[in-house]
């Protein structure tokens, strides 16, 4: 090879050479307390999930002797249930079918307790005495009616 050939070449190589884009090289880096901190959030994680796993099988448990407690009940205590709870919610029914009528009972009502200062005039102490009797009785008509309500509906809950 020629000389000048030569230098050409060996100049075109090197100035190639410094142009290239180098190699990166990295370093890892390791942290030793992240790590372990990583390690102990997945051991937490790993706890609760082993609970939460202890729970479920303990409710599935639990359900299971439910179902082995309601299969071995006679069946004709389910006729008495269904007896006791039919006259509850006769009862009931009863109950919701005078509270239904509210247009008889709203006039039943003004009826039993009338507004007396709507119409104020000047009453004698006669009149105001039969009125004032008047409310006691219906006072107490209608605590007893609450009672019997009442009574009728305890009559029928179950023992």
């Amino acid at each position: 090879m020629n000389r000048r050939r030569f230098i050409k070449l060996v100049s075109l190589t090197s100035v190639m050479t410094a142009l290239a884009p180098r190699q990166a090289y990295s370093i890892t880096v390791f942290d030793p307390s992240n790590f372990a901190q990583n390690i102990l959030q997945a051991i937490r994680v790993l706890q609760s999930n082993i609970n939460e796993a202890r729970m479920i099988a303990n409710q599935v448990i639990s359900l299971a002797n439910d179902a082995k407690n309601l299969a071995s009940l006679p069946y004709d205590m389910i006729s008495e249930f269904h007896t006791q709870f039919s006259g509850l919610f006769s009862t009931v029914g009863s109950i919701n079918g005078m509270m239904q009528n509210l247009g008889s009972l709203q006039s039943r009502f003004e009826e039993l307790f009338p507004n007396f200062l709507m119409h104020f005039d000047p009453i004698s102490r006669a009149s105001m005495a039969e009125d004032v009797k008047k409310q006691i009785e219906n006072t107490r008509e209608v605590m007893l009616g609450a009672a019997k309500t009442g009574a009728q509906v305890l009559e029928n809950l179950p023992q």
